[in-house]
């Protein structure tokens, strides 16, 4: 008797990207996930696209990879932090932000700024991070889009000037390249050292062509205005890192169509390095800070389901700013500013009502 099924082989075996991790997920089809997103009259595009605002009798819900969705970020972060290795269990892509980064190169000797620029390049980037990706991660991963551009273009025996407005993006950059033979342990808790690390190899290549480096911190323009000063926003490197900013914002807005393609949730890394897992979803940055971020979720989530089995009338009063913040009617970080401030018995009447 012969058999004539086909096998099924999972694309990442032919270096495609991996779908395993996505099936019994609401992004298992992505033709189908792409036809819900909204129509507009740029359908590749996420500007103008109006954001979905809550109301009293719509609540927000937030949604889990899984299917299950929650009224509040609380909820559902606590809900992925309890799950098991081997589920499939993360913040969708509408729960996380859309990242694009940009760099421009130019020649600071050119004696016009207009027609300095050497190249430029903008793109859109995928969100991996289990929470909200600040700034300077985003920003040392353009620190190889960059590198790799400049290795392709500089001459040799040059000098070249990296100007940033992340002054501690530039601070693990230096961390990086001054200890090339950090050991595992270190490398694991630098963030972002896989992609500083392909940075520096293109640094050190430079560097054998006779290429010397230097760093300079740039404020960023907005962060000029929110001070109510406009110092050296007139010169061309403050000109062109509101270039960049510009550009970045733009390439985050594109990709509507293959909106997927940028989601990093449950994605395998592209590149071996030394990493902590969670449910087998590598963890970057700090192991030791996301590691206690995580149990603690995992301690408040046995807690809630023990006290869920128990009547109102015998919960515990300590978790009643819990069951609060899970149920959206509560902000947890408004509500750690709040206890900030209060001190003595103000605080402990705060606490009580």
């Amino acid at each position: 008797m012969e058999c004539s099924a086909t096998p099924t082989v999972c694309p990442c075996l032919f270096c495609k990207d991996c779908t395993l991790t996505r099936e019994g997920t609401i992004l298992a089809a992505a033709d189908r996930y792409n036809r819900a997103v909204p129509e507009e009259s740029t359908p590749d595009s996420w500007s103008g696209v109006a954001k979905h605002v809550s109301t009293d009798k719509e609540p927000e819900i937030h949604t889990c990879v899984c299917g299950k969705g929650f009224v509040s970020m609380y909820a559902l972060e606590n809900h992925v932090a309890e799950g098991w290795v081997g589920s499939s269990h993360d913040r969708s892509p509408e729960c996380r932000p859309r990242l694009g980064i940009a760099d421009i190169i130019s020649d600071v000797n050119h004696p016009n700024p207009y027609q300095s620029v050497l190249a430029a390049h903008a793109m859109k980037v995928v969100s991996r991070s289990s929470e909200d990706e600040p700034s300077t991660s985003v920003e040392e991963q353009c620190v190889t889009a960059a590198m790799s551009t400049l290795n392709r273009i500089t001459p040799d025996n040059c000098e070249a000037l990296i100007s940033s407005d992340s002054l501690s993006g530039q601070m693990a950059l230096k961390k990086v390249c001054m200890y090339c033979d950090m050991t595992a342990r270190h490398g694991v808790r630098t963030k972002e050292g896989e992609e500083l690390g392909i940075a520096t190899l293109h640094i050190q290549q430079m560097s054998a062509r006779g290429v010397d480096f230097g760093m300079m911190h740039n404020a960023a323009c907005h962060n000029r205005e929110n001070h109510g000063t406009t110092d050296f926003s007139q010169t061309v490197t403050a000109r062109q890192n509101h270039g960049c900013d510009l550009l970045a914002g733009d390439a985050g807005h594109q990709g509507r169509s293959h909106e997927l393609d940028f989601y990093g949730g449950l994605r395998p890394q592209d590149r071996a390095t030394n990493f902590v897992a969670s449910a087998g979803v590598p963890l970057f940055g700090d192991p030791f800070e996301q590691v206690g971020r995580l149990a603690q979720r995992t301690r408040v989530t046995h807690r809630r389901n023990k006290e869920s089995r128990q009547p109102e009338s015998r919960r515990s009063k300590a978790t009643r700013v819990m069951r609060l913040m899970e149920k959206g009617e509560v902000d947890g970080n408004h509500w750690e500013e709040v206890c900030k401030h209060l001190s003595g018995n103000l605080k402990a009447e705060a606490m009580r009502s």
